[in-house]
């Protein structure tokens, strides 16, 4: 093993273990001038020291030892992990210097034994940053990398990216495998839009710090949304969400993402939970008033910019462009997006929607979902019972529709006239109405989509829409939207006072655990398990009559 050795009086060795804000994990550097260090004896000092490093702030020396006077002529025994033996060519007392960094003060002179041999206390104290000359040399490229990094920090929240770059190149120089200082270059790459350089550097930065995993994911999966890795984007999320539940913001970026691929029925979870936690932004809320379609209007933006076969069909429905959206779903995958079931699923509502039983036969006889768990299928399949004039089974599919999506105002619409075929008016006559009050307020939302300016009449008849059909998660929400419109001109206190008594009445709701409407409700009154422990010409059987039919 090669010992330390320093030229007499001239040159400093230094070994520094260092810590990254987050770090569980120890990091070692050797600075050194003229000099030679083993790095497995620093480990070794660095492990027997492990247990008395007391961290100083956010400065990330946590141990210094200083080694002076020693012969680079002279073999110096090797470095023991509980003491440091060092030899002078004259055989006399050298000078072993400590410095604490807490008192600034610098210890005695260590007298060295016959043979001319000094041991180091085992207790070896820090630097003091205000020391000597040699002691503010060693230190120097540490300070300057922590500087740098503010600096880095300033240059990026000002916007100055091309600054934040020049500086962050500079630090990487001083600290190459400082974690933090990687995190800003990182950042500084994202900005620069070279995307796929800050995903490798952040999955850098977790190995040598576990601790920064979280952040480091939910960071990289926005960048992989920007490079279009949508898939790999999404595993990040969930991976956050998996060990931070109520990360808000993780929930309104997946959710985003999922609503721009079509997969709505999916983003309806994240959007309801970012509701019922009170943090959610009024273009994450309008998703919510109709979730089949999305409201016309608010797909404009880059956010909302749909993508896959999915995501741009369904945008092209909520104009009514049905055959367009069924020629985007008949087309090739878009954004290397595939979603085969889902896309089967929006091609039979769709047909449905055309009125083009046909096809939307043979889309049956061809369909392979029985286990149904999507409200598309449950439509389409509803639907061409309906004009066979199974309306028994058509009911129970209508009901299978709005218990997973109670915004669909077509299904309610559909059982509205099941119900009026088989005798069932006072039924029926719900769920028509139930119809109409959805689809105002879809009218509502989609004036609200033509621009930022909010009526306030519009905005209480939603309100009081909202609170009819027992969604009062969204109610409050809007409530606090009206109450921001409305406090131009008044106090602070006064929208203060407001939103505080919303919170108050969201807490109740979520105390008592009534966010969702019971099933008989949402049925109009009908009972779910009556409604499916009758014999019901479900698939196979209407494969069967689709067949027959031909």
């Amino acid at each position: 093993m090669s010992p330390v050795r320093c030229r007499p009086n001239k040159d400093v060795s230094t070994a520094i273990c260092r810590r990254s804000p987050w770090s569980r994990d120890w990091f070692f550097t050797t600075i050194g001038f003229g000099s030679e260090m083993n790095p497995e004896s620093i480990r070794r000092i660095a492990r027997s020291r492990q247990r008395t490093f007391r961290r100083f702030g956010r400065f990330p020396a946590l141990l210094a030892a200083v080694l002076v006077g020693c012969d680079s002529n002279e073999s110096a025994a090797p470095i023991d992990p509980l003491a440091t033996m060092v030899k002078t060519e004259a055989m006399e007392k050298p000078t072993v210097r400590t410095v604490d960094v807490k008192a600034g003060r610098r210890n005695r002179s260590v007298d060295g034994g016959a043979d001319g041999a000094v041991l180091l206390p085992a207790k070896t104290e820090l630097f003091n940053p205000e020391g000597t000359p040699e002691d503010r040399a060693v230190l120097k490229p540490i300070e300057d990398a922590q500087h740098l990094k503010a600096q880095i920090a300033r240059a990026l929240s000002a916007g100055e990216v091309e600054t934040a770059y020049q500086i962050a190149r500079r630090a990487t120089r001083l600290a190459p495998d400082d974690p933090g200082l990687k995190f800003l270059m990182a950042r500084v790459l994202g900005q620069r839009q070279r995307y796929p350089e800050a995903v490798r550097l952040l999955d850098r930065v977790v190995l040598l710090d576990p601790s920064a995993r979280l952040p480091a994911l939910g960071q990289s999966a926005q960048w992989l949304v920007r490079q279009g890795e949508w898939s790999e984007a999404e595993s990040r999320y969930r991976t956050v969400l998996e060990e931070v539940p109520q990360a808000a913001m993780v929930h309104q970026e997946l959710a985003s993402l999922l609503l721009r691929q079509g997969r709505s029925y999916e983003a309806a979870v994240h959007l309801r939970t970012m509701c019922r936690e009170g943090n959610i932004e009024e273009s994450m809320l309008m998703p919510l008033l109709r979730l089949a379609l999305p409201i016309a209007g608010s797909v404009d933006t880059e956010r909302a910019d749909p993508i896959g076969r999915l995501g741009v069909a369904r945008a092209q429905a909520s104009r009514q462009n049905w055959q367009a959206a069924l020629a985007t779903l008949d087309g090739p995958p878009i954004n290397r997006i595939a979603a085969p079931r889902q896309v089967e699923a929006l091609r039979g509502r769709l047909l449905a929607f055309t009125g083009d039983m046909q096809r939307l036969a043979g889309w049956i006889d061809n369909d392979a979902d029985d286990a149904a768990t999507n409200a598309d299928t449950w439509f389409a399949w509803a639907t061409y019972l309906a004009w066979r004039g199974n309306h028994d089974s058509a009911t129970r599919c209508f009901c299978e529709v709005v218990l997973r999506d109670p915004t669909d105002a077509a299904a309610y619409e559909g059982l509205s006239q099941s119900l009026e075929a088989l005798d069932q008016r006072e039924v029926a006559r719900r769920a028509a109405e139930r119809s109409r009050r959805i689809r105002r307020t879809q009218e509502i939302g989609s004036l609200f989509a033509e621009g930022p300016q909010r009526d306030r009449e519009q905005l209480d008849e939603l309100i009081g829409l909202l609170g009819e059909l027992r969604r009062p998660d969204e109610s409050l929400l809007w409530q606090a939207i009206r109450s921001a419109h409305a406090a131009a001109g008044k106090p602070a206190s006064w929208l203060k006072e407001r939103l505080s008594e919303i919170n108050r009445q969201r807490l109740a709701h979520r105390d008592r655990g009534d966010f969702d409407a019971d099933s008989s409700f949402v049925l109009c009154g009908l009972d779910v398990e009556t409604l499916r422990s009758q014999p019901n010409a479900l698939p196979s059987e209407t494969r069967r009559g689709s067949q027959a039919a031909k």
